[in-house]
């Protein structure tokens, strides 16, 4: 989820995470999903080096970079101390509405944080200056039910609004949010789309999915006849349809994804997971060893591969 924002002379890292499904449609990562990990993490650390402020939008393990070492995210101290050492690092204060796990661990990434950067815990209405540019945050609903808040993230230039970061907002399927965007109509919009597969399983209802069309397609409709771009991400792209289920709500063009602004042919490598195992399925005893390797690096399931 990882974007590195340059303006003027300031680099912004929102959302240093990436990671890896521990399970989806009852399969542990393919080992493709894990050589591409790898490749990603070196990416990441590489924009994290050219930035000097980092944000941590909400404490999901795609959004951040764990201290702990965990197999799914390529993490560890080192790794921790080379994203965030001696940054200043805008984390969202769990006071914004985070469940219960999101305080949890972000408890442990302040303790660990705190001692390597300059950490400032942000939420609702704060806003950070650097010369010409402002960072200003906003809280959006990250999900129906129990799903909690994410912080936002708008960066404005002599008042500008360039860019704005809205992760995991699911549409957005409330209509505040979506009002919100709509009244500040940036440059570049990162915004997540409807959780598709979550409503295949049960776990959302198809009436947030349909709301969150609904002010997806009003979004980019403005948003392009504004002359700016939309970059849909998350939760969106890791449904197979995702590109029809857009079309039934007449959004066909007028927005980009991540891989368009690389430069790189998209990779839908956990939405095809299943494909994967038919296509070069894993060595036997593959999936029993991912469950005792949580603890490791990418690159051991590789060679354990081999």
């Amino acid at each position: 989820m990882a974007i590195l924002v340059e303006v003027g002379d300031t680099n912004i890292l929102l959302d240093a995470g990436v990671s890896l499904a521990p399970s989806r449609y009852g399969l542990p990562p393919h080992p493709a999903e894990f050589k591409e990990l790898i490749r990603r993490r070196k990416l990441l650390l590489n924009a994290a080096g050219r930035a000097s402020i980092v944000v941590v939008s909400h404490y999901h393990r795609d959004h951040y970079t764990p201290f702990e070492r965990r197999i799914y995210e390529a993490s560890g101290p080192d790794v921790f101390r080379e994203i965030y050492g001696g940054k200043l690092v805008l984390a969202a204060n769990p006071e914004i509405g985070l469940t219960g796990s999101q305080k949890q661990r972000a408890r442990r990434f302040f303790s660990h944080a705190e001692r390597i950067s300059r950490l400032r815990l942000v939420g609702e209405g704060d806003s950070v200056a650097v010369g010409d540019v402002v960072l200003e945050f906003r809280v959006f609903s990250h999900g129906e039910g129990r799903m909690g808040n994410v912080l936002g993230v708008v960066i404005r230039e002599e008042g500008v609004p360039l860019l704005i970061y809205a992760p995991d907002v699911q549409g957005p399927f409330k209509e505040r949010d979506a009002s919100f965007i709509l009244d500040n109509i940036p440059r570049l919009l990162v915004i997540g789309g409807p959780p598709l597969y979550l409503a295949r399983s049960g776990r959302v209802s198809w009436g947030t999915v349909e709301r969150g069309m609904r002010n997806l397609s009003r979004i980019v409709a403005s948003v392009h006849e504004a002359g700016g771009k939309v970059v849909l991400s998350h939760h969106l792209l890791r449904d197979a349809e995702w590109r029809q289920e857009l079309e039934k709500y007449g959004i066909r063009e007028g927005f980009l994804l991540y891989s368009d602004l690389c430069g790189e042919e998209p990779m839908f490598l956990e939405a095809y997971r299943r494909d994967l195992y038919e296509a070069e399925p894993p060595p036997a005893g593959y999936i029993e060893s991912i469950s005792r390797m949580k603890d490791a690096r990418p690159e051991d399931v590789l060679r354990e591969k081999r």
